[in-house]
């Protein structure tokens, strides 16, 4: 489930980044895989929640029930980018060199917060533990310093003429910023 999920926010992503719809049909194919498995998920652990448990067993249903929960989170808000994609391809809103760069980075850092994700629920370690809370406190300062200043890039002397033209790329990225930030708020 976490690798799907996973899959689909990067296909969601290359479609967003790259103006690219045939990326993004692989989303709903690889969203409908997703929502099997996620049933799936649910089904065997509400059958091991009606066991009796250890209190540490107790304890490890209820961090995969929730790492479940925000697995699907995650894979809606997949879904969520690439209709964004369409619709930035739609509306033929261009591309913004600058604030692709931070977007970009924004998405690298998600990643690898979902590798760290990856290899707690395979195995518990304290070192990836570690670099997975370092990774949620980096993403919190890069959202901070990039909040207002990817508007401001916008706005450039490069920037379209037009004041529509702006405002449509300013909805498009804002809410990109926005969905990337809530995979991380889903990860940590």
């Amino acid at each position: 489930l976490a690798e799907g999920c996973r899959k689909t926010v990067a296909e969601a992503h290359a479609s967003f980044r790259y103006h690219d719809l045939a990326r993004s049909e692989q989303v709903i194919r690889r969203e409908e895989l997703s929502s099997g498995i996620q049933r799936e998920v649910a089904q065997y652990l509400a059958e091991v929640s009606e066991s009796q448990l250890s209190r540490m067993d107790a304890i490890r249903l209820e961090v995969l029930q929730t790492a479940a929960s925000g697995l699907v989170r995650i894979g809606e808000l997949g879904e969520r980018l690439r209709d964004l994609a369409a619709r930035k391809i739609e509306e033929k809103i261009g591309a913004a060199e600058d604030v692709d760069k931070d977007l970009n980075e924004a998405y690298d850092l998600v990643m690898a917060q979902f590798a760290n994700i990856l290899t707690l629920l395979r195995q518990r370690d304290a070192k990836t533990e570690e670099n997975a809370v370092k990774m949620v406190e980096r993403l919190a300062k890069f959202s901070s310093r990039i909040e207002g200043e990817w508007r401001r890039r916008l706005e450039s002397p490069e920037a379209p003429a037009s004041p529509i033209a702006i405002y449509l790329q300013a909805v498009i990225y804002q809410e990109a910023f926005d969905l990337l930030f809530r995979f991380a708020a889903q990860l940590a």
